[in-house]
């Protein structure tokens, strides 16, 4: 459904040259798949009326999935701080309908990394 590939904070010379880009400051993007462009490109044209070009497609296709990706990494972080808080309420002090998200994401979190050091372990006891 979609290539990862890596971009950086600045354009110049990072296209042709990823290397330039120090490791840390490199995030992966992901790319919509020619499929799933088309699909919006019809999609665009069915409700809105507007045929899109291909590159424009490209183009909003690209930042609609980044754009969440970036939501998600930004959930992620409330996520961990929530964790590593042990629960402390994100707004002034004030539990919200977004704490108790964050409270359920938590416990899922914490079963995935249960699960994840449980399965290193196991690894490191048969090799």
């Amino acid at each position: 459904m979609c290539r990862i590939r890596m971009t950086g904070y600045a354009n110049f010379g990072t296209r042709l040259f990823p290397c330039l880009i120090p490791k840390a400051l490199r995030i992966k993007a992901m790319i919509p798949s020619k499929k799933k462009i088309d699909e919006l490109k019809e999609l665009v044209k069915r409700d809105f009326g507007v045929e899109w070009t291909d590159q424009e497609a490209s183009d909003a296709a690209y930042n609609l999935v980044n754009f969440y990706d970036a939501l998600g990494r930004f959930a992620m972080e409330d996520i961990q701080k929530y964790i590593d808080t042990g629960g402390e309420p994100s707004f002034a002090g004030k539990v919200s309908d977004y704490d108790e998200w964050l409270a359920e994401q938590a416990e899922i979190v914490k079963k995935i990394q249960a699960d994840r050091k449980e399965a290193s372990k196991s690894k490191k006891r048969k090799g």
